[in-house]
């Protein structure tokens, strides 16, 4: 205790008021009754009386912040420094401001004039307030990131861990962080790290070197000490100073998710560059599943697909599965209630069954599943780009487990991988089948057939042994085809593929090379030519047989008829594969033009004709250009022999083969279809030909008969071109004649009838060619406005002594007459017939008995000469 003789004491009162500090002088009671400059400057006062007389508590907030109120508050402290002499402690003191401000208070008794007073010395604590403030709250930041970052944050010094936030505890399975600061790194790792060091060893290593750099960042594997699991981590230790000691920070973040994504972007790329190789689908499937064991740990993969039929799951691939258990979950049924994988397949969604035990639809499968070691199982739908369900991955797992967020993504994107292998394997088999299957009838193609017939070539020249082809094609097809529709024409080729299929043995080969033209390759026949020819003819025979038998078509019966061509071989030294086909091609060919529903076997002659006839038919093309055609005429006169016109017949005058016969190059021009624009040439040069006549009187009431084929009648622009062609020519309609043939009446009867009003309206005549041969009806004779029919030479050749003849041509007069037509014979080669045809009532003739078919001049001469028989 200080003993002061007055306030007012220069000594004091000079200390007192000089000091830099706030000083008050106060009563035992607190009252203020002196401050030096510094006081009331600090609390923001005018001047000292502002200050004086004021208690302590009018000078102080209501409270504390230690909560007591400033007057419980300044009694305790007085009384403490009354008792101990000083008393040091801090206060809040109220600013002139009325805002608050922090103080140090050094409170010392002292006597004045033996009067106990109190000595109080301030010191500002805002600025130090403010400080700790600043730090408290940075820490508190701080502490909060510290325990609330999403990695493990550790500090560890020489002694250990010394601090970990709770993500740390969290990451490491760790209750306290008492316990978890008892560990060293290696503790909470395993025993080795995937480089093949030992933890210890290489934790040091890395904590030596963030000493020694400030940081060291790496990959590390740790160990969860609640459950032993291990997993991949990201590492950076960094050195910092606490408290005057160096220690290190490691944060550490789990990477099992970007491990696991890694993997998966490598097992998807592996698969996908897998996929651009040419392996077999059951390889793909294979690698797809054993990748996928590998990225979900105590696994087993199988793929099942969904069978033909879409009803039943079949093995595809199981590598690790027990074979006993893959053998069990083949065919497997695809429904709402059935196993698991019949379920998803069923309704395309994921299938997980946690635990085998708790599913009733796994009881069947129960016991296998317990002697295979297995327990859960998770079944993912292969979909197709379309969501068609193709089949089902299914991951099966030795303990009860429900899978992760990591597990389903690897599980898509595996089923996802397997549905882009199974869709490329069923379009490169769509691919094959479309190169070498027919898709009407599924029957191999040409491509097919050639490979099995260069194939069985080669194997003949091994063994010996003969192989036939049959070269079949279906008579009159386009008439079934154009009658009864495309649709039933295509069922129709579906049965004659199933009959032909019958008539074979699974070794012998039925292809389809378009339309309706078949091919049948047999196989193994006896090496005696002679026995082989049999056995192939034994089998032409029954598809004969077979292909006549009717076929239902639109619910009514139809019927067709094969020609067949037959050719054998030996071995590749005699015939190539592609000239074996084109022999049975020409057999065929030969089995139609000898009347149809036959087997011809082929001969060297046979390919001779076809060889003259594919030679005609190119030199056909250049014909008309080079003027190589031309008209013969052949008289026709009346019951007096006079002449009454002619027919025009043309001729093909080939540079080196001379003149060709209508009956070798019109079939060619009615299949090449010049048949229309040679047809136009005779008829322009026809109506030349009646324009000059046209110009004598000899000759002038001539009539010239033309031949018209179907192609061409049919034609839609043929009534037109007509009229152009005899306007062009300004004839007389009434000399020309176009002579029909009665086949043409079995095509379109209604449209002849408009077409021959419409020409017969200018005046052109009509003649009915080769009346009785072809599709004869009353009917039709009746409807068509002719003005003719013509004799068949076949009925006059011998009426002399046919009585059937004589008969048919009597009918035929009688027929004529009845409808007021005209009658002409044609082919009247001898005195007799033309006189048997005049006595039946025919009195108009043509024939050799007049004259063979001239060429104009020669014509011209015989009507010079008054031509009369």
């Amino acid at each position: 205790m200080s003993q002061i003789n007055s306030p007012h004491d220069s000594v004091f009162r000079t200390l007192f008021e000089t000091m830099g500090d706030p000083c008050f002088l106060c009563k035992k009671n607190g009252l203020v009754i002196d401050c030096n400059r510094a006081a009331w400057q600090l609390f923001g006062y005018p001047d000292k009386q502002s200050v004086i007389n004021r208690t302590s508590e009018e000078l102080s907030p209501l409270f504390q912040p230690d909560g007591s109120t400033s007057h419980e508050k300044s009694i305790e402290m007085i009384e403490l420094a009354s008792k101990m002499g000083t008393h040091h402690f801090e206060w809040t003191h109220l600013h002139a401001d009325g805002s608050s401000r922090p103080i140090e208070v050094m409170l010392t008794r002292i006597i004045i004039d033996g009067e106990e007073m109190l000595h109080s010395l301030c010191r500002d604590l805002t600025s130090r307030k403010q400080a700790e403030d600043a730090l408290r709250k940075s820490e508190t930041k701080l502490r909060l990131l510290f325990e609330n970052t999403s990695d493990a944050v550790m500090l560890y010094d020489s002694q250990g861990f010394f601090d970990c936030n709770k993500a740390a505890l969290t990451l490491f399975g760790c209750a306290k962080a008492e316990e978890f600061q008892k560990l060293h790194p290696s503790q909470i790792s395993p025993a080795t790290q995937s480089c093949g060091t030992d933890s210890f060893t290489l934790a040091n290593t890395y904590i030596r070197r963030a000493m020694e750099a400030g940081h060291c960042q790496f990959e590390w594997l740790h160990l969860r000490i609640s459950d032993g699991r291990i997993f991949p981590v990201e590492v950076l230790l960094s050195t910092m100073e606490l408290d005057g000691k160096l220690c290190i920070q490691a944060a550490v973040r789990d990477i099992s998710e970007r491990k696991q994504a890694e993997r998966a972007e490598k097992f998807r790329g592996d698969i996908l560059e897998l996929l651009t190789k040419e392996l077999l689908l059951p390889h793909t499937l294979q690698a797809i599943v054993v990748a996928a064991e590998q990225l979900i740990s105590d696994s087993f993969g199988s793929i099942l697909l969904v069978d033909s039929e879409g009803k039943h799951l079949r093995h595809g691939v199981g590598p690790n599965l027990p074979d006993f258990f893959a053998a069990a979950i083949n065919n497997i049924s695809i429904g709402a209630d059935a196993a698991p994988c019949g379920r998803a397949a069923f309704t395309g969604q994921r299938v997980v069954v946690e635990d085998f035990l708790q599913d009733p639809t796994w009881s069947p499968y129960q016991s296998l599943a317990s002697r295979a070691g297995l327990a859960a199982c998770w079944a993912q739908p292969i979909l197709s780009s379309a969501g068609k369900v193709l089949g089902i991955l299914t991951i099966y797992y030795r303990n009860p487990h429900r899978p992760s967020s990591a597990d389903i993504s690897l599980i898509n994107q595996a089923a996802t991988l397997a549905g882009i292998a199974i869709e490329r394997a069923k379009m490169e088999e769509q691919v094959l089948r479309l190169a070498y299957y027919d898709e009407l009838t599924s029957l191999p193609n040409r491509r097919l057939l050639m490979d099995r017939l260069k194939r069985v070539l080669s194997a003949n020249s091994r063994s010996g042994r003969h192989g036939a082809l049959l070269f079949i094609d279906l008579d009159n097809f386009k008439s079934i085809n154009d009658t009864l529709g495309h649709a039933a024409g295509d069922v129709m080729l579906h049965h004659v593929a199933l009959r032909l299929v019958a008539c074979v043995r699974n070794e012998d080969t039925v292809a389809r090379l378009g339309g309706d033209e078949f091919v049948v390759m047999l196989e193994n026949l006896r090496e005696d030519p002679a026995a082989a020819a049999g056995q192939a003819e034994s089998t032409g025979d029954k598809i004969l047989a077979a292909l006549r038998a009717p076929y239902l078509l639109n619910n009514k019966e139809q019927r067709t008829t094969p020609s067949i061509g037959a050719v054998l071989f030996k071995s590749k030294n005699n015939l190539s594969a592609e000239t074996l086909i084109k022999q049975a091609d020409i057999a065929m060919y030969h089995a139609k033009q000898a009347g149809r529903d036959v087997l011809y076997f082929f001969n060297s002659q046979m390919e001779a004709r076809v060889t003259e006839k594919v030679s005609l038919s190119s030199d056909l093309h250049d014909a008309l250009e080079h003027n190589q055609f031309v008209l013969f005429y052949q008289i026709q006169v009346d019951q007096f022999g006079k002449a009454q016109g002619a027919e025009a017949l043309i001729r093909w005058n080939h540079p080196t083969k001379g003149l060709i016969s209508p009956l070798q190059f019109i079939p060619l021009t009615e299949e090449t279809g010049s048949i229309v624009p040679i047809g136009l040439w005779v008829l322009n040069t026809a109506c030349a030909q009646i324009n000059a006549w046209q110009k004598h009187e000899i000759t002038r009431k001539l009539t010239l008969a033309v031949n018209v084929s179907a192609r061409q009648f049919l034609h839609p622009n043929f009534v037109s071109q007509v009229n152009a062609i005899v306007e062009h020519h300004a004839i007389d309609p009434r000399r020309l004649k176009l002579e029909l043939t009665e086949s043409m009446l079995a095509t379109d009867v209604e449209g002849i009838i408009v077409k021959i009003h419409q020409l017969q309206a200018t005046g052109i005549r009509f003649s009915l060619d080769d009346f009785g041969t072809g599709y004869s009806s009353l009917q039709y004779i009746k409807r068509l406005p002719l003005n003719q029919l013509k004799i068949d030479r076949s009925f006059v050749n011998d009426i002399e002594t046919n009585p059937q003849d004589i008969a048919i041509v009597r009918t035929i007069i009688a027929t004529a007459k009845s409808f007021n037509l005209d009658v002409i014979a044609e082919g009247v080669e001898t005195v007799e017939q033309r006189n048997l045809l005049l006595a039946e009532g025919c009195s108009h003739f043509q024939g050799y008995l007049f004259s063979k078919p001239v060429p104009i001049s020669q014509f011209s001469q015989l009507l010079q000469d008054d031509f009369v028989t």
